[in-house]
């Protein structure tokens, strides 16, 4: 566990409000959000306990683009109807090893960038071919945050 990370975030966002008429009122918000960090809060982990080389990437709080539409629609008989929808898109993902790396009882090793394809265990995935048990000199992490980092939009 470590007490210090670095959170770094970018966001944009527009409101409007409008009361078409007393018995109609609309309101909308967008975010557009950027958020690149070593740390995803008090309890997260690093992937590699020896060295914070690969952590910096995309936040678990980086969601891109938010919309919240809504309103109230007064109708007769005091009856209130308001519709409200909510539009977000996808969170980033990590990609992990699903076994115990470095012995500290945490599964959230990454795998590493396989150099050698003959070596047997390698697993293909969009993203390259990836090695689930990476040899103590590869900087497993770094290597598969910057493939994602590269291919995501």
């Amino acid at each position: 566990m470590t007490s210090s990370g670095l959170y770094n975030q970018n966001q944009l966002m527009f409101n409007v409000n409008s009361r078409v008429n007393q018995k109609v009122s609309l309101y909308g918000f967008y975010a557009f959000n950027r958020v690149m960090s070593n740390t995803d809060g008090l309890g997260s982990f690093p992937a590699n306990p020896y060295s914070d080389a690969g952590e910096y990437g995309p936040a678990a709080t980086d969601i891109h683009n938010r919309l919240n539409v809504g309103g109230a629609i007064n109708t007769k008989w005091h009856v209130r109807i308001s519709p409200y929808m909510n539009i977000q898109s996808g969170a980033p993902f990590d990609i992990t090893a699903g076994g115990d790396l470095f012995g500290t009882t945490l599964f959230n090793g990454r795998p590493g960038i396989a150099t050698n394809p003959n070596k047997p265990g390698l697993i293909q995935t969009a993203y390259g071919l990836l090695d689930p048990n990476p040899a103590a000199d590869e900087n497993c992490c770094q290597g598969i945050m910057d493939v994602v980092r590269d291919r995501s939009p």
